[in-house]
């Protein structure tokens, strides 16, 4: 029973890593994009990794909610 717990745990941990990881890494390449595209130096980036880091938060928050109801 222990190793189940465990290996959820785990599971919750990569989960989140990548919930946050993820919007990031396609604000940083977008935004790059766009500020190739545009030649606006690094305003699009600055933003895609405000943008990034704000949807992955709120990715982790609405996750730990869930996953707290249902240990209730």
């Amino acid at each position: 029973m222990k190793d189940i717990r465990l290996v959820q745990h785990i599971a919750l941990l990569t989960q989140i890593g990548l919930n946050m990881a993820l919007p990031i890494l396609g604000g940083v390449y977008f935004g790059a994009y766009l500020d190739r595209r545009l030649s606006s130096g690094s305003l699009f980036l600055i933003l895609g990794v405000l943008l990034g880091a704000f949807s992955g938060a709120m990715s982790v928050y609405k996750l730990l909610t869930l996953e707290f109801k249902k240990k209730k």
